[in-house]
């Protein structure tokens, strides 16, 4: 005798699928979220053991800092393109900024390398 197939149905199978990708998304959430309460609780541990000893816990700080002075903004009515004009944005950036750029810096040194 042939086996019997069974056709699940397409919007079954979505479904399935969504609730997967649900279910993963929920538990790295968990993850992240005990990770940061880890985090935290250490760094309370630090500034109790820093009190303790009559001192001072610093918590670290980015080493790296993106600075943009705000350029070309054509696009920007009058006023507000007067408020802008002098200011200057800056940021922390993210690792994959910082691979980036860096990326860009190797290619442009190997480019001056080959005109040379």
């Amino acid at each position: 005798m042939g086996e019997v197939k069974t056709v699940i149905p397409r919007p079954v199978l979505k479904k399935r699928k969504r609730e997967e990708e649900w279910a993963l998304a929920k538990k790295q959430e968990a993850e992240a979220e005990a990770a940061k309460k880890k985090n935290d609780r250490e760094i309370i541990d630090l500034k109790r053991e820093a009190k303790l000893k009559g001192e001072f816990y610093v918590e670290p700080e980015a080493k790296l800092l993106f600075i943009a002075c705000i350029r070309g903004i054509n696009a920007i009515d009058r006023k507000t393109k007067k408020i802008l004009q002098p200011y200057v944005t800056y940021g922390y950036p993210q690792l994959e900024e910082c691979e980036g750029v860096d990326l860009q810096l190797q290619l442009q040194v190997q480019v001056q390398e080959r005109l040379r």
